[in-house]
């Protein structure tokens, strides 16, 4: 006697792919819906500013007059600058958004004064900048640091 279907082991094999098959393609027409529906981040519409310049101390600003910006987070520079018989080598890590720390090393040349029996002084350096505030449409940014303490 039939009864609509059928008996054998691979008609119901034949019916539990059936059933996948049409349960995969309501999964991933829902998906598709959901794609269509879904908004679109939209981009941001200002252009990013450029990293800060770095003086000749290696942190960010102008000559040798540090400005509160900050370099983007987790960027390391090494600068070497030049500049009235100073030589100054300069390690930078911008560790956190808000924390900045460099190593330097200078060469300064004595113009033929001995200073411990040497024509050329070296010293090194460290420094450490703190942001406090970022900069607002009405306030400047504030930084706070040791420059050259060690």
């Amino acid at each position: 006697m039939w009864r609509g279907f059928c008996q054998w082991p691979i008609c119901s094999a034949a019916r539990i792919l059936a059933t996948s098959v049409v349960m995969a393609s309501v999964a991933l027409s829902a998906q598709a819906q959901d794609a269509l529906t879904t908004p679109k981040p939209e981009a941001p519409r200002f252009k990013p500013l450029p990293a800060p310049s770095l003086n000749f101390y290696g942190s960010p600003g102008l000559v040798d007059m540090p400005s509160a910006e900050m370099l983007p987070d987790g960027q390391f520079t090494s600068t070497y600058s030049w500049f009235g018989g100073q030589a100054r080598y300069n390690l930078t890590f911008q560790a956190t958004p808000w924390l900045s720390a460099s190593f330097r090393y200078n060469g300064i040349q004595t113009n033929g004064a001995q200073i411990g029996g040497f024509s050329t002084y070296y010293d090194r350096g460290f420094d450490v900048r703190l942001r406090l505030l970022r900069e607002g449409r009405y306030r400047p940014a504030v930084t706070l640091g040791l420059q050259d303490f060690a």
